[in-house]
């Protein structure tokens, strides 16, 4: 068996600003609706959700920040190692630090930060928070990055409550909204450039989460180590060619990727807070929006674009 090692992703400086947006993306006009008025309408119950949530945020956020500092120094003392490599002792840290992250990311009890995940397991969540700290994004950053998630997720639950969606948040207008919004806040809060490492690892912790599945290992901190290893040729190879893009990434991770994009763009426009993402999303439906439904051979041009 190959001997896997413990690595980080490096990322491209590429700014989203530069970056082409699909000009057309229309959704069907019985799913689409009115955006001005439900999209507003939404506002008073987002916001009243997104509070609530980061009220628990911030109570959990220097404990939180700790242990992602902690991590970091943890992981430059092993970085190159194989798994092999590792004393007992280091894996068994390695096992603690995962389980503090599952505190940190695990959305049950409700007292506990949330990803943004729709279907992900815990081992998919742990993999993009790791990701995210090997990258270098700091501590404070991932964690806002995780409050704007909250923020997104809770505007994209109610959105599809009150369009005809019910509970479904993916694939669709509420996933374009969960996306865009998540990426306009973090634009904000964060700068482009983290957004867009953290949104590219939510993106990759999909990936390497199958890729492990295919792999006969068992334990947590060895999967972690075999999907470090395995992504950076999957970003490498996918930059390097259109079709391993498209067999990598489907329909779902294209409007993804899209949408992610142009919420870091339009961030950049002048609105007057990462508050205004309703107002940005309203702005962008009809011209600069991927619905799932609706991916093109020039969304896949332009969601290859942004991944360089």
């Amino acid at each position: 068996m190959k001997i896997k090692k413990l690595s980080s992703i490096i990322y491209s400086g590429v700014i989203c600003m530069s970056l082409a947006i699909p000009s057309v993306a229309l959704a069907a006009e019985d799913n689409a609706g009115t955006v001005t008025s439900e999209v507003y309408g939404t506002g008073g119950a987002v916001e009243q959700s997104a509070n609530d949530i980061n009220f628990s945020f911030e109570s959990k956020r220097q404990s939180s920040i700790e242990a992602i500092e902690e991590y970091q120094k943890f992981f430059k003392s092993v970085e190159g190692k194989s798994f092999d490599e590792l004393t007992t002792s280091e894996k068994e840290n390695m096992d603690i630090y995962l389980a503090e992250f599952t505190n940190i990311i695990d959305p049950v009890p409700t007292d506990r930060i949330t990803t943004m995940a729709y279907d992900e397991s815990t081992f998919t969540k742990q993999l993009e928070f790791v990701l995210d700290m090997n990258a270098g994004v700091s501590a404070s950053h991932i964690l806002d990055g995780l409050s704007a998630s909250n923020t997104a997720r809770s505007a994209a639950i109610t959105y599809a409550a009150q369009n005809g969606f019910g509970t479904v948040t993916w694939d669709n207008p509420a996933d374009a909204l969960r996306h865009f919004s998540w990426n306009f806040i973090m634009g904000f809060t964060i700068g482009v450039a983290d957004a867009r490492t953290i949104a590219d690892n939510h993106e990759l912790a999909l990936i390497g989460a199958k890729y492990v599945a295919t792999v006969p290992v068992s334990s947590t901190s060895e999967k972690i180590a075999y999907a470090t290893d395995y992504l950076p040729g999957v970003v490498s190879d996918t930059r390097a060619s259109f079709t391993s893009f498209t067999n990598t990434f489907d329909g779902s991770s294209i409007m993804d990727l899209c949408n992610n994009s142009a919420g870091r763009k339009y961030s950049l426009r002048g609105y007057s807070s990462s508050d205004a993402y309703l107002q940005a999303f309203n702005d962008a439906y009809w011209t600069d929006l991927v619905w799932y439904n609706t991916v093109s051979a020039n969304n896949k041009a332009t969601a290859y674009s942004v991944w360089q």
